[in-house]
């Protein structure tokens, strides 16, 4: 149901799925996997497939389970030992064989290459739909670069309120206007999400425009402006956790980008003060 429903979402929230999809290594579409699931036809060829039945799926599990590589976050009540038996418990349920070095994978982002610019037009499927929404992104480097991936924090942090003030408020492009940092495995950007029911090459320019006025924004902001800015940022990346959920979800995002900084917040809070 919610593949089938998905042509019927928000713009911005499709063009959100879609630039996920061209930056992965390896995605498939909700059209591709509802065929699957069908038996319509495969991805790969043109002939019929069977439906998909609960009896394929137990074989599958079987065989997915019978070797894996289990990664585990265990945080809160306890001790090293207590840990440690939990991590032996999950691994005698499953009783599976390990991966070897090469096998594992994790996430990879597609790069461009420098000086590249693509653009990637789609129809927005609900006819009835009058909004269209554009996403505009820029890649800037290595995510593992943290002195960049502090720069371009903080020019996120300088970039919010500009970004809200012209394109929202004086421009009126559309309720949704956004621009953020953003990162994944290999790749950092800085992007713009906005949906309007201006055509997508008229917010595009717009856009452009506001870029160029950020950079004389920039060159004219004073020192005591941006050591505002900095300060905010230290100070946002010097907060703690709220809760114990707040803390762990910390710990997973940095299992899951592969750096395992797991004082990156204490990192990153650092690295602006020499960002310039």
């Amino acid at each position: 149901m919610h593949w089938n429903n998905f042509p019927l979402g928000d713009p911005y929230r499709q063009i959100g799925y879609w630039h996920s999809y061209v930056q992965a290594q390896t995605v498939w579409t909700q059209k591709e996997k509802l065929k699957e699931l069908d038996g319509e036809s495969s991805i790969f060829s043109s002939r019929s497939l069977p439906v998909l039945t609960a009896a394929d799926v137990e074989v599958y599990a079987k065989e997915v389970l019978s070797r894996m590589f289990i990664e585990t976050l265990i945080h809160g009540n306890t001790s090293s030992e207590g840990a440690q038996e939990i991590q032996d418990m999950v691994e005698k349920v499953f009783q599976s064989r390990a991966l070897a070095e090469g096998e594992k994978s994790g996430p990879r982002a597609l790069v461009l290459p420098p000086g590249s610019a693509h653009v990637w037009a789609l129809d927005v499927p609900n006819k009835s739909e009058v909004n269209n929404a554009i996403t505009y992104s820029l890649q800037i480097g290595d995510s593992s670069n943290r002195p960049l991936r502090a720069a371009v924090q903080l020019f996120a942090q300088i970039a919010h309120e500009p970004v809200f003030n012209q394109l929202r408020t004086k421009e009126q492009l559309g309720y949704i206007a956004q621009g953020y940092a953003t990162h994944s495995v290999g790749i950092m950007s800085y992007r713009f999400i906005v949906q309007s029911e201006r055509t997508p090459i008229y917010v595009e320019t717009r856009i452009e425009a506001f870029l160029e006025y950020l950079k004389g924004y920039l060159e004219e902001m004073s020192e005591e402006e941006f050591e505002k800015h900095r300060a905010a940022l230290i100070a946002k990346k010097e907060e703690k956790p709220k809760n114990l959920g707040e803390e762990t979800r910390q710990f997973w995002t940095a299992i899951g980008d592969r750096f395992y900084e797991f004082a990156k917040s204490k990192l990153r809070a650092r690295a602006p003060r020499s960002a310039s």
